[in-house]
């Protein structure tokens, strides 16, 4: 695995983020609890994948866009107004990379990239995208699609 050679403190933040929320009542009772307190973890996937030497440089392009729009402020889902249920369409525009970087590179590099042993990626990922319409909206799904494609 690549050494982490991204902006450490976003991360770190939002590791505590949704720690401090999936503890939380709201937290404990949102129906994408499971999901979204694996946003961080995503966000670093993204991150490893992106400095990967073997992954090609029309998924990195993608990579680069989902990457983008975890850390601007201009999201579909407002994190800043909603709190951290509002990463939800960041974690589907996560998914959406990482279904189209499956279908080209294969499961593995997927799987080398990933840092906790203890969750089947794969797994997580197809159970995202099979039920993204309905975590996020079916228009803004749509929209997102756009934005990654």
């Amino acid at each position: 695995m690549q050494e982490n050679m991204f902006n450490e403190g976003y991360l770190d933040q939002l590791k505590k983020m949704f720690v401090v929320w999936g503890q939380s009542l709201e937290g404990k009772n949102h129906p994408f609890r499971h999901f979204l307190v694996e946003t961080s973890s995503f966000f670093e996937l993204l991150c490893q994948l992106a400095y990967d030497p073997l992954v090609g440089d029309e998924n990195k392009a993608k990579l680069a866009k989902a990457i983008a729009y975890f850390i601007l402020p201009f999201d579909l889902i407002p994190e800043a107004i909603i709190g951290p249920a509002g990463y939800l369409d960041d974690l589907v525009v996560s998914v959406l990379a990482l279904k189209q970087i499956l279908g080209t590179e294969g499961e593995q590099i997927i799987k080398n990239n990933w840092n906790r042993k203890d969750i089947d990626i794969i797994k997580v990922i197809n159970e995202i995208a099979n039920d993204a319409e309905n975590m996020v909206g079916v228009e803004i799904y749509h929209k997102l699609c756009e934005k990654i494609k």
